[in-house]
């Protein structure tokens, strides 16, 4: 989710906690910047976009990273707050990070909660990465939530809206399935929240020889499919899924596709995240050039536009 809601999500734990909305409230302090703290992640981008995306939402994001960092940062906050105690500051920091965590659960991206045991990321494909429904609620606690009156509608409100959220997805499978069924056997169907868009749904249709990606809006009842992408044979989209452009992607997404074609008389490989779609175009790609004896040449990345290059060691 973006930084803003999680903000509020974290002023929202403080003032439960009895804290004012103020710089001089080490609780309110805590529980805010717990809730942000998780996304400092981005630091990894120093490193280039392929070590910020292989880092995100992975340590800073799992329960051993929210206990290590809130651990540190109550003890700083311990200093400013003495008053409090750093075992509580501690406490209400990991509190906050904690909702960050569990919010980000809801979106495609996911999280990988139960690193280092486990390198999967959990999603529930639910929410977008900002989600105006939801932050439109987390404003409205802000300035009446602490009325008593107000405080258990607007959180039976937000309990709600994930509801008729998981509803929405789920009649957006029933549609999709249906639909494609009228052409194609054997649809299995996962469908994710849109970028732009709270009542459009983004699909990944699996068929026997192909997968057909688009997006169904329930607003306009419309579906549209953007691309139909068949599969490689099987030894080869082994072959090149076991290369180390392959590797980074099975980390890095739980749908790709591959592509390859014929350049100038050398193979190509093409890898698609089928996550995330802007118009047309996947947002995270990666390229394999092979030479004439099918070795790696080069292993490219190309996180965000195909105009961002971060070469891989094939070495």
């Amino acid at each position: 989710m973006d930084p803003l809601t999680h903000a509020l999500i974290g002023i929202i734990i403080g003032s439960k906690a009895g804290g004012a909305l103020s710089w001089n409230d080490g609780i309110m302090v805590a529980t805010t910047l717990g809730a942000v703290m998780p996304d400092l992640d981005i630091a990894a981008q120093f490193w280039g976009d392929y070590n910020y995306l292989k880092q995100h939402r992975g340590f800073s994001h799992s329960l051993a990273g929210l206990f290590v960092t809130s651990v540190a940062v109550g003890a700083a906050l311990g200093l400013l707050y003495p008053a409090i105690g750093i075992t509580s500051l501690m406490m209400w920091t990991f509190l906050g990070a904690l909702s960050h965590t569990l919010i980000d659960l809801f979106n495609s991206y996911g999280v990988n909660f139960a690193w280092p045991i486990s390198k999967k990321k959990w999603t529930a494909n639910l929410l977008m990465s900002f989600d105006p429904v939801l932050f439109m609620l987390g404003v409205a606690w802000i300035f009446v939530g602490k009325n008593g009156q107000y405080e258990a509608n607007l959180a039976l409100g937000a309990v709600c809206y994930l509801f008729i959220r998981y509803l929405m997805r789920e009649h957006a499978r029933r549609v999709v399935k249906r639909r494609l069924k009228r052409r194609y056997l054997a649809v299995k169907v996962v469908v994710m929240p849109s970028m732009s868009n709270i009542f459009k749904w983004d699909f990944i249709a699996e068929l026997p020889e192909r997968r057909i990606v688009g997006h169904i809006d329930l607003l306009k009842r419309n579906l549209r499919i953007a691309k139909r992408l068949h599969y490689l044979n099987k030894p080869l989209r082994q072959a090149l899924t076991a290369t180390v452009l392959g590797k980074v992607f099975s980390e890095f997404t739980p749908f790709f596709h591959i592509e390859c074609e014929l350049i100038d008389g050398k193979v190509v490989g093409h890898f698609m995240d089928l996550r995330y779609r802007v118009r047309d175009r996947f947002l995270h790609n990666g390229t394999l050039i092979f030479d004439d004896n099918m070795n790696v040449e080069e292993a490219i990345f190309q996180p965000f536009s195909l105009s961002r290059r971060n070469y891989l060691n094939i070495s």
